[in-house]
């Protein structure tokens, strides 16, 4: 769950996360914006206990260029618009226990990194989490793109990935990269869900890239002693 409001700072939203926590007798995962000892602004993901106690803290490591910082060179963009945002990354990826398991979440568009969220799997999580704001796609194609981008990462670690959004595609992905279920878009919206935790491991979460690394560097050593072979046989 999105909270438009300052986690840490707002003692009544607090009270309301752990009343809810507890009623449900179940962990919540909230998406929040959280501050460093220096006051920076973090994009972060939670997890808290049914007795309403924090557990975990993830704070966006791959944040959107653009949208959550503005790259060198370019600050004097901040001057123009104030859409920008000035976000701080996060530098660790964190894995968080519940209960006898562990879960994990990855925000938005980190998805499209299959080598950074096969950490989180690498990390002992049984399960992921997608949390994303997709509005400033409206209605274009980028909001289902971005929900077959996820089912990707959920095959190659073969992990459940429960996808929570406000304007883009909430689902539920199973091991095989399939969709179980998804609500309907632009309406308020919930629902059960099941999954399994799984702590086998893939080849991919386990050894990453490497592999068809090295199948594009024999790829193009083998084309480059075709090109000599060529040249040989041409000068003959």
């Amino acid at each position: 769950m999105p909270a438009p409001l300052y986690y840490d700072a707002d003692i009544r939203l607090r009270g309301y996360v752990a009343g809810l926590a507890h009623a449900s007798n179940a962990y919540l995962l909230l998406g929040v914006v959280s501050f460093t000892h220096q006051n920076a602004p973090l994009n972060s993901a939670i997890v808290i206990a049914s007795d309403g106690t924090q557990v975990s803290r993830y704070s966006k490591v791959n944040l959107v260029p653009f949208g959550e910082f503005v790259p060198w060179p370019f600050g004097f963009i901040k001057r123009i618009t104030t859409e920008a945002g000035d976000f701080l990354p996060g530098s660790d990826v964190v894995v968080s226990p519940v209960g006898r398991h562990k879960i994990a979440a990855f925000i938005c568009y980190e998805s499209v990194f299959p080598n950074f969220v096969r950490r989180f799997a690498a990390g002992g999580a049984e399960v992921l989490f997608n949390i994303s704001n997709d509005g400033y796609f409206g209605k274009s194609a980028a909001r289902m793109q971005h929900l077959e981008i996820v089912r990707m990462r959920a095959a190659e670690n073969r992990r459940w990935i429960l996808r929570s959004t406000n304007d883009g595609i909430t689902a539920t992905i199973d091991p095989a990269g399939r969709l179980r279920g998804s609500l309907p878009g632009f309406v308020e919206a919930a629902s059960r869900s099941g999954f399994t935790y799984i702590n086998t491991r893939t080849f991919y979460t386990d050894h990453g890239d490497w592999f068809p690394i090295l199948c594009g560097l024999v790829s193009a050593g083998l084309l480059m002693v075709t090109k000599m072979v060529r040249a040989d046989e041409s000068n003959a």
